[in-house]
């Protein structure tokens, strides 16, 4: 079981321990209906009844959730179902669940997260909801198939197909369509961006003749690098690569990085006959190259200018080893090319670090015989990283060291599936042992999968090893309910202190939770609410509780900040009863700081959604545009102008996002600002400049 289904049953196993509770959830999770009728299921709380109602939809046992579905009353839980039935893309049960709900909860939102779903069930939805208000703005952020947006279009008769909608909807939009599309708009329509989706999809049937008609109809648009290298990195269009070439798109260094990284050596051999040039960068980047990088690099290192160095062939050799999905054949042909060359500790480091191909390719460089630089470092990478194989043992010959070392031991506890696997082979190797330090300690117990275990393996060896108040916190945060069971007994624990419910309410699990609170002088506070808001395991439920031990803590700002998903975005908004606390949450969405090392964020958008569209009252000013802007949120922009019609938008505004868009290389706020902004009371002119040099295709629409 993998993916999404996978990561639930996790989840489940992780935040319900009771017998009672997992016999009737992993009955849904398996659709084991007799087992659910016979196990008092209406004696359960309502954390776990709501818990197997969203096991049965997701894990598609319907006929286990139509038993179920009489409680699904609740409006956020039927959201939840909702989103669930329209992930699977299973109409029937999502036929019948829209005959319980009300026509409101169906939402523009519901229609925008609709991935890539059929035109059936976007007219199922449609038709559940026809006070829906649609909008360009729906259909451009929606990434629906044509057949889709015809059925969405065929309800708005007066929205027109922008740039962005042919975009998206290029790759399945019948040529006679096409044809009619361009001709009523003269194809003002075409831009690099549409071309290039066009061109990604060329080995597709049909794709070429759509390509060449954009081309013609495309009047003075200009091939850009960036249109230039969306186009080429699909794998195989050849052919469509060498229309782009005749029209004169442009052949940079970028652009035949991009191409060796990504395509196969028949598009790449196209360009190279339109001038492209092979530099040290675009051999690299062939050496990346998951689809055809054992061809590539051979041509690449035959079409050199001077023979291949080592310092060259490393950085070949980590880049293939830092690719996700690296191709072990093209790791076999650079080995070939330097045969007597030892392979540094980086390298096999970097092959560690690989959570997808480590293995594989680690076997390919041992297999090679050569020698290898295996440290105490690529040891305890190793152990932490990769899965348990015979990778690993193969790894500790080559090391041959009398000594296992407490960082090896602690590579060893940190490896997040294997942890109980690892430790055992190093505890029975013939070498001395070190005793393990606090660290690892540590790590062990807060290791949630296999950290018990572990620790039990452990001190078989050695002996009980010493705990103290701080692995209170560590067992909290792991979420092992039998862990923190055993850390509270050993440290003789009767207290929850703030710290450790912090801890749990973060990290945990909701069983956890629900140890920690029947303890003494336990004290929820807001913060610990907050820590709860973002817990992706469990939030919801996580919040549920200790709002039940809290009910008089109210909701703040830092918990949308906080949340891991749209739902608990939702969950939390049901609890704004004011409009200046809606406020207070709008301007800390739009300003709230940004590094280039945060995480995707996923839920300010349906954030700020919730908010506009409720009815407290708000204000938009100028002031918040521009903090939002230089806080590097202006790509929330679209959604804001998108609802609210009556912003005006100021020369302050495009000035700031002129100032901070090549800075940030984030051009969003730019589009925006420009497609609302009134040209003949604006200075629009340096906007557009940059539009014009830095974006794929920029429509002036």
């Amino acid at each position: 079981m993998e993916g999404v289904r996978g990561s639930h049953l996790l989840q489940l196993l992780q935040n319900y321990h009771r017998s009672r509770d997992r016999g009737v959830l992993l009955s849904c999770v398996f659709g084991f209906g007799e087992v659910l009728r016979t196990n008092h299921y209406h004696e359960l709380e309502d954390d776990v009844k709501e818990a197997c109602i969203l096991a049965a939809v997701t894990h598609s046992q319907y006929y286990v959730w139509e038993y179920l579905i009489g409680e699904t009353k609740d409006q956020l839980l039927q959201k939840r179902v909702l989103n669930a039935l329209i992930e699977n893309h299973h109409i029937e049960p999502l036929r019948l669940f829209l005959t319980l709900i009300d026509p409101d909860l169906i939402t523009i939102p519901i229609i925008m997260d609709a991935d890539r779903v059929d035109k059936e069930m976007i007219e199922l939805l449609l038709d559940h909801n026809k006070n829906l208000h649609i909008t360009t703005e729906l259909i451009e952020e929606s990434m629906l198939s044509y057949t889709a947006v015809e059925a969405i279009l065929s309800r708005a008769p007066d929205i027109l197909i922008t740039s962005e909608i042919l975009k998206n909807a290029i790759a399945d939009i019948p040529i006679e369509h096409l044809r009619d599309i361009l001709d009523k708009n003269d194809g003002s329509i075409i831009t690099c961006e549409v071309i290039a989706s066009a061109t990604y999809y060329g080995s597709r049937d049909g794709m070429r003749a759509k390509t060449e008609l954009l081309l013609e109809r495309a009047g003075e648009v200009k091939g850009t690098e960036r249109a230039m290298m969306q186009a080429i990195s699909s794998h195989e269009n050849s052919e469509v690569i060498g229309i782009l070439l005749n029209h004169g798109w442009p052949v940079t260094e970028n652009v035949m990085v991009k191409a060796a990284t990504w395509g196969k050596v028949a598009p790449f051999e196209v360009m190279l006959k339109a001038g492209g040039l092979i530099t040290s960068k675009v051999t690299v980047g062939g050496a990346r190259n998951t689809s055809d990088g054992a061809r590539m690099v051979k041509l690449l290192v035959s079409l050199m200018d001077r023979p291949l160095d080592d310092e060259l062939w490393v950085q070949m050799m980590l880049q293939c080893a830092q690719n996700t999905w690296g191709n072990p054949e093209t790791l076999q042909v650079l080995l070939e090319m330097k045969p007597g060359l030892k392979v540094p500790e980086e390298i096999l480091i970097a092959c560690t670090e690989n959570s997808i191909k480590g293995s594989i390719i680690l076997d390919v460089i041992l297999e090679d015989n050569r020698e290898m630089q295996v440290t105490d470092a690529v040891i305890a990478h190793a152990l932490k990283g990769l899965d348990y194989d015979e990778t690993i043992s193969k790894l500790l010959d080559r090391h041959g060291s009398t000594n296992i070392s407490s960082r090896m031991l602690l590579g060893a506890a940190q490896n997040r599936r294997f942890a109980d696997e690892m430790t055992k082979l190093l505890l029975q190797q013939t070498a001395t042992i070190e005793r393990p330090s606090s660290i690892v300690v540590d790590a062990v117990i807060r290791n949630r999968y296999s950290g018990y275990k572990t620790l039990q393996m452990l001190e078989s060896r050695f002996g009980q090893l010493d705990l103290c108040e701080a692995n209170v916190k560590t067992a909290a945060e792991s979420g092992n309910h039998a862990m923190l069971t055993l850390v509270l007994d050993r440290c003789s624990t009767t207290e929850a202190t703030p710290s450790v419910l912090l801890a749990a309410a973060a990290r945990g699990s909701l069983e956890v939770m629900k140890h920690l609170l029947k303890l003494n002088n336990a004290v929820v506070t807001q913060e610990i609410l907050i820590g709860a808001s973002g817990n992706s395991g469990c939030s919801i439920d996580m919040l549920r509780v200790l709002w039940k031990f809290a009910p008089h803590i109210e909701v703040c700002p830092e918990m949308f900040l906080n949340a891991a998903y749209a739902t608990d975005v939702e969950f939390l908004f049901s609890r704004v009863k004011d409009s200046q606390l809606c406020q207070n949450i709008l301007n800390a969405v739009m300003t709230r700081k940004e590094s280039p090392n945060d995480w995707r964020d996923w839920v300010s958008v349906p954030t700020l959604n919730l908010i506009l569209e409720s009815e407290f009252e708000i204000a938009v000013t100028d002031g918040l545009i521009v903090d939002a802007l230089k806080a590097g949120r202006g790509w929330l922009l679209k959604t804001l102008f998108a609802h609210r019609k009556d912003i005006e938008v100021s020369q302050d505004m495009v000035d700031t996002a002129v100032e901070l868009a090549v800075e940030l290389e984030d051009y969003r706020p730019l589009q925006v600002l420009v497609k609302y902004g009134n040209s003949r009371e604006l200075n629009l002119h340096d906007a557009r400049v940059i539009l014009d040099n830095f974006l794929w295709g920029f429509s002036k629409e």
